[in-house]
């Protein structure tokens, strides 16, 4: 072929008789067959070719002939075919007095490097016979050469015999450079390190695989010097699981390396394209909340929560180094209001993978990143993963993703995701838990009552929406915690930012009814619906922090619907959910040394009593709280 005259073009003159330039030049079995019907008769000779005619006595005297047999090979050993040709025409000695070994060997050395199609032939001329080595080696030297206007099956061949000398200088440094590859993809896996695999479904399944691995980074280089494809795999529409996620990694080319595969399975793909020296430093699981808003059974009734029967991964989002984010769903946009489970690498770390387990029809049962140092350290000390465990498996509510940003004022709309904020920190829970729900896939929420702490000085109140629930003869009478709140002054006016009381549930009832039995079926009496934070659902504690006053610790009770709060102030506010519970055992969270609390993480799991329906819950009440912190740098 040849390139056009035009070179600002993209487009080449074909030329006759060049064909077998362009021709896949890779190995044909089939080829081997072919070779048995072109095997011709003259190489079928009784006398052996060097000693056909000696005309040794008309020759001038020949250096060759003088030459070791180990020393002729040796020159042999160094020349392409066309050199050892006229190598031949040169020397009568090579060309007439050889022996038969050295052509078997020369076919050995010449050939069979680039044409293993010939090896199943070559075997015939290792018997002892009639077959004329010289005559075989002149003779695929003829059917491969590369000319104009060789045509048939051997057209590839001579395309192949053509290149061969670049590709083994091209595979010299290639085999060099994919050998110190190997020997970094290893590194790197035996240097990466994982943190506690966080579940991704509900409900778990009774068997799963084991741990599974999914290298994606293989050399550093890689990231530095190429881009790449993030692919994700979505259910297909015909699936139960439509629009969940079924697997996701990295394509270098044709390279892809991605966790749970799903070959073979009718998946819908999406993907985008990463630059190089960019690479992912947050993954984003945006997952199903577990509770399910049920409607009303009859009119009349209240909406109810029950637990889904399945929960599905419903989109990706991951942030690069550059700061650039790309959202990933099987189809349009990711459903707003999803919780958001994170997977990312400690400090100094990258992300080189993911691990986890995998259940029968591809679902994903758990999951957490393969990290690895950029720098691999020398030594022996690993570092302490004490707050990316906490990190890791919180899974947080969509509330979490949008907490005020802590350099802007306490109304504005600047905000930054809780995973992501630069100096909050989260303690874990300071009890063992008595709830029953599946904690791990509860959403947890972050209530901040100041931003920073010099924004203390704006806090008046934090506030409880709390509801009763129980039987009607006051002994078991509860104050379920549905909500809290914080009540700052900006400019003059009152905020909020709250956490819990989602609609449409829980439904909330006016604190002051009455019960009736009928039956031995609990009824409520039709009351009005009050919306949340109505003045009778709400408790307040008044903060005075404009003079200073701040929360130095809180107190969990062993039911997780218990909370106590308590100021520098000397005072202290008891959210107790029922008063016969006088003996209860009450955990407390305390910051750390230069540290402030600012709020509080909550989850909101434990389902109410107050229900007669077969299943469901009309609302859910606090079941966790822990405290949340912040530098304290400089005076309030």
């Amino acid at each position: 072929m040849e390139e056009s005259k035009d070179r600002s073009n993209q487009f080449w003159d074909s030329v006759s008789g060049e064909e077998y330039t362009i021709i896949d030049p890779r190995v044909r079995l089939d080829i081997s067959v072919h070779l048995q019907t072109m095997w011709p008769a003259q190489v079928m000779e009784t006398q052996d070719t060097c000693r056909a005619r000696d005309l040794s006595t008309k020759i001038q005297p020949d250096p060759f002939e003088t030459l070791p047999y180990d020393v002729t090979w040796m020159i042999f050993s160094n020349l392409s075919i066309e050199d050892t040709l006229a190598l031949m025409k040169a020397s009568y000695h090579v060309s007439h007095v050889m022996h038969t070994d050295v052509w078997r060997a020369l076919i050995w050395s010449k050939f069979l490097p680039w044409f293993p199609e010939f090896r199943k032939l070559y075997q015939e001329l290792l018997v002892p016979g009639n077959i004329n080595c010289k005559k075989v080696f002149l003779w695929l030297e003829n059917i491969t050469k590369p000319r104009i206007g060789i045509r048939g099956p051997l057209m590839g061949i001579a395309n192949r015999r053509r290149i061969w000398r670049v590709c083994e200088q091209i595979g010299m440094v290639y085999n060099h450079y994919a050998m110190s590859n190997e020997l970094e993809t290893n590194e790197i896996l035996e240097q990466a390190t994982t943190l506690t695999m966080a579940p991704v479904m509900y409900p778990l399944p009774v068997n799963s695989e084991p741990s599974v691995i999914s290298q994606w980074i293989k050399s550093w280089d890689e990231i530095e010097q190429k881009s790449c494809d993030f692919i994700t795999y979505w259910h297909d529409t015909g699936s139960s699981k439509a629009g969940g996620l079924v697997g996701l990694g990295v394509a270098f080319g044709d390279d892809e390396r991605v966790f749970n595969h799903p070959r073979g399975a009718s998946t819908t793909v999406a993907k985008v394209t990463l630059e190089n020296s960019d690479w992912i430093q947050v993954v984003v699981l945006h997952i199903e909340d577990i509770f399910e808003p049920e409607p009303p059974a009859s009119k009349g009734r209240h909406a109810l929560i029950d637990v889904r029967e399945q929960i599905l991964i419903r989109g990706v989002t991951i942030t690069m180094r550059s700061g650039i984010q790309y959202d990933l769903c099987a189809a349009g946009t990711i459903p707003f209001g999803l919780t958001k489970r994170i997977l990312t690498a400690s400090k100094s770390h990258e992300i080189v993978g993911l691990k986890g387990r995998i259940a029968s029809e591809f679902e994903l049962v758990s999951l957490t990143v393969l990290q690895c140092p950029r720098r691999l350290p020398t030594t022996e000390s690993s570092p302490s993963f004490q707050s990316d465990i906490i990190l890791e498996n919180v899974l947080w509510a969509h509330q979490a993703a949008q907490l005020p940003s802590p350099e802007s004022s306490p109304s504005s709309t600047k905000t930054v995701p809780a995973w992501l904020h630069p100096s909050m920190a989260v303690q874990p829970f300071p009890y063992p838990g008595f709830d029953r729900s599946p904690m791990p896939m509860v959403k947890r929420e972050i209530l901040l009552w100041a931003n920073e702490p010099a924004a203390y000085r704006n806090l008046v109140a934090i506030s409880a929406c709390r509801v009763k629930t129980g039987l009607p003869f006051g002994v078991h009478v509860y104050n379920d915690i549905i909500g809290l709140r914080a009540e700052f002054i900006e400019n003059g006016e009152l905020n909020y930012r709250e956490i819990g009381t989602g609609e449409p549930v829980p439904s909330i009832i006016k604190a002051k009814r009455e019960l009736t039995f009928k039956g031995h079926r609990r009824l409520w009496d039709r009351m009005s619906y009050l919306g949340p934070w109505h003045a009778d659902n709400t408790e307040r504690f008044e903060i005075d922090g404009k003079n200073g006053e701040v929360v130095t610790a809180m107190y969990v009770g062993q039911s997780g619907n218990d909370l106590r709060l308590k100021t520098n102030k000397g005072r202290q506010c008891t959210w107790r959910a029922s008063d016969d519970k006088v003996y209860e055992e009450w955990y407390g969270s305390f910051p750390e040394e230069d540290r402030m609390i600012v709020g509080i993480m909550a989850c909101f799991a434990t389902g109410s009593n107050d229900f007669s329906e077969k299943k469901g819950h009309s609302h859910l009440m606090l079941s966790a709280a822990t405290i949340v912190t912040m530098p304290v740098d400089q005076e309030l």
